[in-house]
Order: C-alpha cells, then sequence, then structure tokens
C-alpha cells in the first residue's frame, strides 16, 4: 500500500523520506486544507527527495469554482510544477452546483499531459462537496484521473468507510481510491484490511508561534467556503474618498 504524506516544507519532506513514505504532496498553507506551494518550494524539495513529489494546485481559499483567470492561473502552475520536476499533480474543480467542473478538470489535464505524459493525475478533496459521489468518480475515470483522495464525504475517512469502501469495490483496477482525513496509526489498519492500494495523511500538529510583542493577529476563524475578496464598492468608496 502507497502512504502518502502531505507537507509543506523541506524538512518535513525529508523527515517523511526518512521514516519510510512512499510519496509526497507537498502545499502550502497545510492548515487551511493547502494552497498550491510557491516556485521555490517546489524546486527545493524536489532537488533533495528521492521520492514521488505530487503538487497541489489550489489557488485560493474558499469554494473550487473558479473564474477564467484563476483557472489560467492553476493551468499555468500545473505546468510550471511538472517543468520543475514534480511527478504529478492534485487538482479539483466544482460547478456553482457542487458537481464537478468537468470542462476545468479536462484543461487542467491536458496542461499536464501536455508537460508531461506520465503526470500522475490525482483529484483531490473537492470531491467530497459534490452532490452524486458515484456518478462524479465514474467521470473522474472517464477523463483520466489517476487517484482520487477523498475521505468518504465525512470530516474523517474513518467517518466515510462506508462510501469508501463502495467507491473502491466499483472502480477500475488502474484507478485508486485513496483515504485521507484522520488517518493516523490507531485507525491505519482499518484501511489496510479493506484493500486500499494507497492513503493519504499529513501526521501533523498544531504549533503555536511565538506572540508577537504587539499582540496583533493577521489570521480569522473562517468557516468551511469561507475566503476573502476584494469589495468593489469598497474599494471605489476607499479610493474615491478625498484626503
Amino acid at each position: 500500500m502507497i502512504v502518502e504524506i502531505c507537507v509543506q516544507s523541506k524538512s518535513s519532506a525529508l523527515m517523511a523520506q526518512q521514516f519510510g513514505a512512499d510519496r509526497i504532496e507537498l502545499c502550502s498553507a497545510l492548515e487551511l486544507g493547502g494552497l498550491t506551494p510557491s516556485s521555490g518550494l517546489i524546486q527545493s524539495v524536489i532537488s533533495e527527495i528521492q521520492l514521488p513529489v505530487h503538487v497541489l494546485i489550489r489557488p485560493r481559499l474558499g469554494d473550487f469554482c473558479y473564474d477564467k483567470e484563476e483557472i489560467n492561473a492553476m493551468r499555468l502552475d500545473v505546468i510550471h510544477a511538472l517543468k520543475l520536476g514534480a511527478q504529478g499533480v492534485v487538482i479539483g474543480a466544482l460547478s456553482q452546483d457542487f458537481d464537478l467542473d468537468i470542462p476545468v478538470l479536462q484543461t487542467l489535464i491536458q496542461a499536464a499531459k501536455d508537460q508531461n505524459s506520465r503526470a500522475h493525475i490525482t483529484a483531490h478533496r473537492a470531491f467530497d462537496w459534490t452532490r452524486e459521489p458515484m456518478q462524479s468518480l465514474t467521470q473522474l475515470q472517464e477523463i483520466g484521473v489517476d487517484t482520487l483522495l477523498s475521505s468518504g464525504q465525512a470530516a474523517r475517512a474513518e467517518d466515510g468507510l462506508v462510501l469508501l469502501k463502495k467507491m473502491h469495490q466499483s472502480t477500475r483496477e488502474s484507478f485508486t481510491i485513496m483515504p485521507g482525513a484522520g488517518i493516523n496509526a490507531t485507525n491505519r489498519a482499518l484501511f489496510e484490511q479493506a484493500g486500499f492500494k494507497a492513503i493519504h495523511a499529513s501526521a501533523s500538529r498544531l504549533i503555536q508561534d511565538k506572540h508577537p510583542a504587539t499582540g496583533v493577529a493577521f489570521e480569522e476563524a473562517l468557516s468551511p467556503g469561507q475566503r476573502r475578496e476584494l469589495d468593489p464598492q469598497k474599494l471605489k468608496d476607499f479610493l474615491q474618498q478625498s484626503p
């Protein structure tokens, strides 16, 4: 069984390799569910790691419904990650109705295959917001995705095990259902015994950095699907305000 570890630094990637991981998913902002890592981080990790590195492509927080500019940015990120030596990319996109956005996914897959015909394509957990998981699973297989990372549409993969097993049993041999979310040393055996070919974990902990002398915070608590974006009216009011 392939054990994929999600990391957001070179030191974590080296540690995962040392302790026996089979593959790395590289991202940034792990505490926010993961975003696309920087070019420098991708290059730094790939230069030091002998394991396959798959790069998360997610341009922002919030939902997974992307506009034209975001789609183009994701396409360029896919190309760039593979040019830097990544063996795969991790992608996802949804329609406004929470179905898979197949045209966007096809655009990203084509960009990957044009850069590297052997690039591994993983669909990330945007899938866990879809309305019809079995239909979405069929679509992923049809458009050329290799692996689906999913919690079984539950907060933790252990709680979504029924759906995960159902999906695993219904897929073709060349397609991999990779459970992820809350998998640890205690429950790992559940997924091994169920016959999954891969599992995904971060094996992470929350670290409290030093409190700033001023006590000023930059972060804010967000609910699933929330993000900050420019408000045109606020911007207009601000810029037109007389000094």
